[in-house]
């Protein structure tokens, strides 16, 4: 059928943004469906910035993770995008980038690496480490109880990942088994 699409040019929806904040609040909400909401997202299958979007793997408070192929390196890249919802609230911008900082600083073998970051889309991404495999709650929910010695290797793994963070003065304050 017919189709009528309405472009709003990055530079005035800038502008608009600055001067109309709570209509700006609407438009972030709406791209913030598209991108890692909703049940297609819009970025699966893209193609920027050197990644190819392979499909979201998750959402978080503030974030969309996306699994990607990294061009230049051929590897497979976990992407963490802010989500759109917090693109005009610098206290969530400070925060994402501090994020980054930490991640960016950290040296361990329990520990995704990150491997860059950069802009798009009016938000932030983290290039990070794609750690493939099933979740700690995928497992508990497929197995039930662990037997003793899987229980304490895993549990030797996050105890080693947090001593170093806590040796950082860096809290982790969403642990969760999934």
């Amino acid at each position: 059928t017919p189709v009528r699409a309405l472009v709003l040019p990055v530079a005035d929806f800038h502008r608009l943004a600055r001067n109309e904040p709570s209509l700006a609040a609407v438009l972030s909400r709406l791209t913030a469906r598209r991108l890692g909401e909703d049940t297609h997202d819009a970025l699966s299958g893209k193609i920027f910035h050197g990644h190819t979007i392979r499909q979201r793997l998750g959402r978080a408070g503030m974030a969309v993770v996306y699994e990607a192929d990294e061009a230049a390196t051929g590897r497979r890249v976990a992407l963490k995008m802010m989500s759109h919802r917090f693109i005009f609230r610098e206290e969530a911008k400070h925060r994402f980038q501090r994020e980054a900082d930490l991640i960016e600083s950290f040296d361990h073998q329990n520990i995704a690496r990150m491997f860059g970051r950069f802009e798009a889309f009016h938000t932030f991404f983290i290039v990070m480490e794609f750690c493939d495999g099933a979740s700690l709650d995928q497992i508990l929910a497929g197995l039930g109880r662990l037997a003793l010695p899987d229980a304490r290797r895993i549990l030797g793994q996050l105890a080693s990942a947090l001593d170093y963070a806590h040796g950082r003065r860096v809290v982790h304050r969403d642990l969760k088994p999934s």
